[in-house]
């Protein structure tokens, strides 16, 4: 994922996971009609509601209930997709940077809207919709380290020793 195509793959993450849920939430019913009936069971329930089925090809009630399980698949599978990339966008981290606990965050802006913002662009309408940020608060190559503080202070001590200073020219000989 790079800078220009994050948002539109967080976007897709967070709408495939809706849609997905959706999908199965709203089949479930028929969808557990359609196991009891292929299974055979549905003598011994009593349940007036499989009599539907009794004219549907099986056919067709096993490509719903393989889209039912397809829908499944899809809320498994990107729920904690959203999970993890929820927290590491508020951070303003990347799944790596997540790993490193050895030294506090450079580029935490301070609150969780304006790591967002680092993603989305500055709040507005288009943060729901998959085009580019239309105010970018970054140009994709260099991007703003969090504000001064205890953390960039810190962050300033174990990096440069407390001041940031050019390395003693080494000695070195020209060749001739």
């Amino acid at each position: 994922v790079r800078f220009k195509n994050h948002k539109l793959f967080f976007l897709l993450v967070i709408y495939t996971c809706l849609a997905s849920i959706l999908a199965f939430f709203t089949m479930l019913p028929e969808f557990l009609l359609c196991v009891v009936y292929l299974s055979g069971v549905e003598a011994g329930l009593g349940l007036e509601a499989i009599m539907r089925f009794q004219n549907t090809r099986k056919t067709d009630v096993l490509a719903f209930l393989v889209s039912g399980l397809l829908s499944l698949f899809f809320v498994l599978l990107f729920t904690p997709m959203v999970c993890m990339h929820i927290p590491l966008a508020m951070r303003n981290t990347t799944a790596i940077e997540s790993n490193y606990v050895n030294m506090p965050n450079p580029f935490d802006q301070g609150s969780r809207v304006a790591n967002v913002a680092q993603i989305f662009g500055k709040c507005g309408p288009d943060w729901v919709l998959p085009v580019g940020p239309l105010r970018p608060t970054s140009d994709g190559i260099s991007f703003a380290s969090g504000p001064p503080g205890k953390d960039a202070d810190a962050l300033n001590e174990l990096l440069f020793g407390g001041e940031w200073q050019l390395p003693p020219p080494e000695n070195t000989e020209e060749i001739h």
